[in-house]
Parts: C-alpha cells; sequence; structure tokens
C-alpha cells in the first residue's frame, strides 16, 4: 500500500534543500509534525550504535520554529527538548539549521 505522502517523499530525496515548519506547543513541534517527520526520517534510520542514514545524499535542512516566548525562555528550556529533532535531522540529511520566532 503507498501512502498519501510518496510522492512528497520522493519529491524530497531529489531536494536540495528541505525547509520544515512547526509551531512549538508543550516543548515540541506539534504532532501532525512529528508524525510527517517519522516518513522522511525513519526510512533512512539505521539501528547502530551512530544512527547512520541511508539517504544517499548530504543536503541542507532547516527548520522554522514558532512559539509564544522570548528568545530567553526557548534558550532555557526550549532548546533542550528540540536537541532530538535537530540530532536526528542532522544525521538524516547532513546538515540542520533552524529560525526561532518569538513572541508570536
Amino acid at each position: 500500500m503507498t501512502s498519501n505522502l510518496t510522492p512528497i517523499l520522493e519529491k524530497a530525496s531529489n531536494a536540495d534543500t528541505i525547509i520544515l515548519g512547526s509551531q512549538i506547543y508543550l516543548h515540541s513541534v506539534t504532532g501532525a509534525m512529528r508524525s510527517f517527520l517519522e516518513k522522511p526520517i525513519f526510512q533512512y534510520l539505521v539501528y547502530d550504535t551512530n544512527h547512520t542514514s541511508l539517504f544517499q545524499r548530504k543536503i541542507p535542512a532547516g527548520f522554522i520554529y514558532t512559539m509564544n516566548v522570548t528568545n530567553e525562555q526557548f534558550k532555557t528550556g526550549y532548546e533542550d527538548d528540540l536537541k532530538s529533532l535537530k540530532t536526528y535531522i542532522e544525521k538524516t540529511f547532513g546538515s540542520f539549521e533552524s529560525l526561532v520566532v518569538n513572541d508570536t
């Protein structure tokens, strides 16, 4: 059975860069974004000690976080909560940069 995400995942695998975005609720990306991310990340994940990626190329990946907290509040709590997401995206695609939009 093919997913209705199949065309998006195929385009992403051929993209020059990937830019994602999500509101932050309860110190994490939305449930919909988390569910979406499982598809492009999990399919390339290897269960070894380095969490090696089967993604054939290295491309820049970016994430835009939006939330209604100050930049100081983000740095003292949210940044650590989002670290695993950064790690998996970086290991899968090769790089990771983020933009935080505060006081939304």
